[in-house]
Protein backbone atom coordinates (compact mmCIF):
# COMPACT_ATOMS: atom_id res chain seq x y z
CA UNK A 1 0.00 0.00 0.00
CA UNK A 2 2.77 2.45 0.91
CA UNK A 3 4.59 1.82 -2.38
CA UNK A 4 1.39 2.47 -4.36
CA UNK A 5 0.90 5.75 -2.50
CA UNK A 6 4.55 6.69 -3.10
CA UNK A 7 4.16 6.04 -6.84
CA UNK A 8 1.10 8.28 -6.90
CA UNK A 9 2.97 11.04 -5.04
CA UNK A 10 5.77 10.89 -7.61
CA UNK A 11 3.26 12.04 -10.23
CA UNK A 12 2.79 15.25 -8.23
CA UNK A 13 6.24 16.50 -7.18
CA UNK A 14 4.83 19.62 -5.50
CA UNK A 15 2.85 17.40 -3.10
CA UNK A 16 5.52 14.72 -2.71
CA UNK A 17 7.33 16.08 0.35
CA UNK A 18 4.14 16.68 2.32
CA UNK A 19 2.73 13.28 1.34
CA UNK A 20 5.91 11.41 2.28
CA UNK A 21 6.00 13.23 5.61
CA UNK A 22 2.47 12.00 6.31
CA UNK A 23 3.17 8.49 5.06
CA UNK A 24 6.27 8.10 7.25
CA UNK A 25 4.81 9.99 10.21
CA UNK A 26 7.67 12.48 9.88
CA UNK A 27 10.37 9.84 10.32
CA UNK A 28 11.91 10.27 6.87
CA UNK A 29 12.61 13.93 7.62
CA UNK A 30 14.44 12.97 10.82
CA UNK A 31 16.42 10.35 8.93
CA UNK A 32 17.44 12.90 6.31
CA UNK A 33 18.46 15.35 9.04
CA UNK A 34 20.53 12.61 10.70
CA UNK A 35 22.28 11.87 7.42
CA UNK A 36 23.03 15.53 6.71
CA UNK A 37 24.09 16.40 10.26
CA UNK A 38 26.10 13.29 11.13
CA UNK A 39 27.66 12.13 7.87
CA UNK A 40 28.20 15.26 5.79
CA UNK A 41 30.80 17.97 6.24
CA UNK A 42 32.49 20.61 4.13
CA UNK A 43 34.08 18.98 1.11
CA UNK A 44 32.22 15.65 1.26
CA UNK A 45 31.61 14.35 -2.27
CA UNK A 46 28.11 12.86 -2.27
CA UNK A 47 26.12 10.86 -4.78
CA UNK A 48 22.42 10.80 -3.99
CA UNK A 49 20.68 7.97 -5.82
CA UNK A 50 17.06 8.99 -6.30
CA UNK A 51 17.27 12.60 -5.14
CA UNK A 52 13.58 13.18 -5.82
CA UNK A 53 12.55 16.73 -5.00
CA UNK A 54 15.97 17.57 -3.58
CA UNK A 55 15.17 17.86 0.12
CA UNK A 56 18.20 15.86 1.28
CA UNK A 57 20.30 17.24 -1.59
CA UNK A 58 19.72 20.76 -0.30
CA UNK A 59 20.45 19.78 3.32
CA UNK A 60 23.77 18.19 2.38
CA UNK A 61 24.82 21.09 0.13
CA UNK A 62 24.03 23.56 2.93
CA UNK A 63 26.50 21.63 5.10
CA UNK A 64 29.23 22.20 2.51
CA UNK A 65 29.08 18.97 0.51
CA UNK A 66 29.39 18.76 -3.25
CA UNK A 67 26.31 16.76 -4.21
CA UNK A 68 25.47 14.92 -7.40
CA UNK A 69 21.80 14.02 -7.35
CA UNK A 70 20.31 11.60 -9.85
CA UNK A 71 16.70 10.71 -10.47
CA UNK A 72 14.74 8.95 -13.19
CA UNK A 73 11.89 11.48 -13.04
CA UNK A 74 12.30 14.77 -14.93
CA UNK A 75 9.42 16.26 -12.93
CA UNK A 76 11.06 15.43 -9.60
CA UNK A 77 14.36 16.85 -10.85
CA UNK A 78 12.62 20.07 -11.90
CA UNK A 79 11.29 20.45 -8.36
CA UNK A 80 14.76 19.71 -6.94
CA UNK A 81 16.27 22.33 -9.22
CA UNK A 82 13.84 24.94 -7.87
CA UNK A 83 14.79 24.08 -4.28
CA UNK A 84 18.48 24.37 -5.05
CA UNK A 85 18.07 27.70 -6.84
CA UNK A 86 15.90 29.08 -4.03
CA UNK A 87 18.84 28.81 -1.63
CA UNK A 88 21.54 29.66 -4.19
CA UNK A 89 23.39 26.33 -4.01
CA UNK A 90 23.80 25.64 -7.73
CA UNK A 91 27.61 25.65 -7.46
CA UNK A 92 27.49 22.78 -4.93
CA UNK A 93 24.86 20.65 -6.68
CA UNK A 94 24.71 18.82 -9.98
CA UNK A 95 21.37 17.23 -10.85
CA UNK A 96 21.22 14.54 -13.51
CA UNK A 97 18.36 12.73 -15.20
CA UNK A 98 19.50 9.14 -14.88
CA UNK A 99 18.35 5.67 -13.99
CA UNK A 100 20.14 4.25 -10.95
CA UNK A 101 21.38 1.30 -13.00
CA UNK A 102 23.62 3.64 -15.01
CA UNK A 103 25.72 5.03 -12.16
CA UNK A 104 28.52 2.51 -12.59
CA UNK A 105 29.15 3.73 -16.14
CA UNK A 106 28.68 7.46 -15.61
CA UNK A 107 30.94 8.29 -12.66
CA UNK A 108 34.61 7.69 -11.91
CA UNK A 109 35.58 4.79 -9.67
CA UNK A 110 36.44 5.50 -6.03
CA UNK A 111 35.23 9.11 -6.33
CA UNK A 112 32.41 9.57 -3.80
CA UNK A 113 32.94 9.83 -0.06
CA UNK A 114 29.27 9.15 0.59
CA UNK A 115 26.48 7.57 -1.42
CA UNK A 116 22.96 7.98 -0.05
CA UNK A 117 19.58 6.74 -1.13
CA UNK A 118 16.24 7.22 0.56
CA UNK A 119 13.04 5.46 -0.46
CA UNK A 120 14.46 4.16 -3.75
CA UNK A 121 15.73 0.62 -3.31
CA UNK A 122 12.31 -0.82 -2.44
CA UNK A 123 11.15 0.31 -5.89
CA UNK A 124 13.92 -1.58 -7.71
CA UNK A 125 13.66 -5.24 -8.71
CA UNK A 126 16.10 -7.50 -6.78
CA UNK A 127 18.50 -7.83 -9.73
CA UNK A 128 18.67 -4.06 -10.12
CA UNK A 129 19.20 -3.64 -6.38
CA UNK A 130 22.19 -5.97 -6.53
CA UNK A 131 23.56 -4.27 -9.65
CA UNK A 132 23.28 -0.77 -8.11
CA UNK A 133 24.86 -1.94 -4.84
CA UNK A 134 27.81 -3.39 -6.76
CA UNK A 135 28.18 -0.11 -8.67
CA UNK A 136 28.10 1.83 -5.40
CA UNK A 137 30.91 -0.31 -4.06
CA UNK A 138 33.05 0.64 -7.06
CA UNK A 139 32.17 4.35 -6.83
CA UNK A 140 33.01 4.76 -3.15
CA UNK A 141 36.37 6.24 -2.25
CA UNK A 142 38.48 4.39 0.33
CA UNK A 143 36.67 4.61 3.67
CA UNK A 144 33.56 5.82 1.82
CA UNK A 145 30.12 5.12 3.20
CA UNK A 146 26.86 3.91 1.67
CA UNK A 147 23.67 4.91 3.53
CA UNK A 148 20.31 3.51 2.46
CA UNK A 149 17.04 4.40 4.17
CA UNK A 150 14.00 2.66 2.78
CA UNK A 151 10.68 1.14 3.60
CA UNK A 152 10.66 -2.45 4.74
CA UNK A 153 7.98 -5.02 5.33
CA UNK A 154 7.87 -5.62 9.08
CA UNK A 155 8.28 -9.15 10.43
CA UNK A 156 5.16 -8.67 12.55
CA UNK A 157 2.37 -6.16 12.95
CA UNK A 158 3.80 -5.11 16.33
CA UNK A 159 6.82 -3.61 14.52
CA UNK A 160 4.82 -1.98 11.73
CA UNK A 161 5.19 1.56 13.14
CA UNK A 162 8.97 1.27 13.37
CA UNK A 163 9.51 0.64 9.68
CA UNK A 164 11.60 3.77 9.26
CA UNK A 165 14.60 3.45 11.50
CA UNK A 166 18.19 4.50 11.25
CA UNK A 167 21.13 2.76 12.82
Amino acid sequence: MATVFMKWLETSPKDYDRGIQLLTLGKIQRIKETIANNYVHVGTRVLEVGCGTGTLTRMMAKRGATVTGIDASPRMLAEAEKKIKDVDLEERVSLKYMDAALIGDRFPAAYFDLIVSTLVFSELPPDDQRFVLEACQKLLAPNGLLLIADEVTPASTSTRHNNYSFS
